[in-house]
């Protein structure tokens, strides 16, 4: 098909779509069969779509597999990032038997189920840069000062007309790395602490610690002074977070409360069945 038909597909589909549900299509597009080549991406691309989203596994469910052959294939090649291809329909029997022991697995292992949108959300917000806009921004200028092109800047932010942005607007930069900032970290002084000592922890010199908190004299500081530690990344040592199980609790639930993982909780506590905890066991929070 010539890129005109493709994008006259595009635009028909996009419009029934929007009249029923009143949502865009664009940025994201699934090939057919998942079939693409650099001219079906060129004219996707051109048609507003800036992410043809494919998968990475392919349960081939529709051959027949029973749900434990269809469970398997997702469990041994699961990874951050993955999307599963599974379908509907008596072509699949095994599916709707696979999925309640898939999830539950899934999450055991520490995974959550989010939308494509919100899989490139957190992956545009993990790796390109963000640009507020200022009066007398357009496109085409902050395109040029990123020396990305305008159609890819409006796909990494769902921009359909290039002349719609208002100031304040946050927009994503794609193809841009997020250099992560430098934190400030902080240290009280402790009784029998030296500089040196300090210095040492941190892995930087005593002679930059006295410069950053204007210290004359190395040999002067008290229990209690609270001193910026430069030009380091190195996170504080942490205090070991304890959690006491309550009624209703499960490894899972514990673990989306602090950020971590079912498995980092197991292997911190030595337990064995994930399954078994009881009310009132404290548990050692895995940072």
């Amino acid at each position: 098909m010539t890129a005109t038909q493709m994008k006259s597909e595009l635009d028909r589909t996009e419009a029934l779509i929007k009249s029923l549900t009143g949502k865009t299509t664009k940025p994201i597009f699934r090939a057919p069969f998942g079939a693409v080549n650099s001219t079906v991406l060129s004219g996707v691309g051109a048609s507003g779509y800036g992410y043809t989203i494919q998968w990475n596994i392919d349960t081939v469910d529709w051959k027949g597999l029973t749900a434990s052959q269809i469970n398997t294939k997702v469990q041994t090649n699961i990874k951050p990032g993955s999307i599963v291809l599974m379908h509907t329909g008596a072509g699949a029997p095994g599916t709707p038997l696979a999925l309640p022991t898939m999830i539950s697995q899934l999450k055991a292992k520490g995974y959550k189920f989010v939308t494509i949108s919100q899989l490139l959300a957190y992956q545009n917000a993990s790796t390109n840069k963000t640009y507020t806009v200022k009066s007398g921004d357009t496109l085409y200028s902050i395109a040029r000062t990123y020396g990305v092109t305008v159609s890819a800047l409006a796909a990494a932010n769902n921009i359909t007309n290039y002349s719609l942005i208002y100031v304040g607007q946050v927009l994503i930069i794609p193809g841009t790395t997020v250099t992560p900032p430098t934190t400030t970290v902080k240290y009280t002084v402790k009784s029998g602490d030296t500089l040196y000592k300090i210095a040492t922890m941190y892995n930087t010199t005593v002679a930059k610690i006295a410069a950053a908190n204007n210290i004359a004299n190395v040999n002067s500081i008290y229990v209690g002074q609270v001193l910026v530690i430069p030009g380091t990344t190195v996170t504080p040592p942490t205090t070991t977070v304890k959690y006491t199980v309550k009624l209703g609790d499960t490894l899972y639930k514990i673990a989306t409360m602090y950020n971590t993982t079912v498995a980092k909780i197991a292997a911190a506590n030595n337990i064995t069945n994930v399954s078994l905890i009881s009310v009132g066991q404290v548990l050692t929070i895995p940072k």
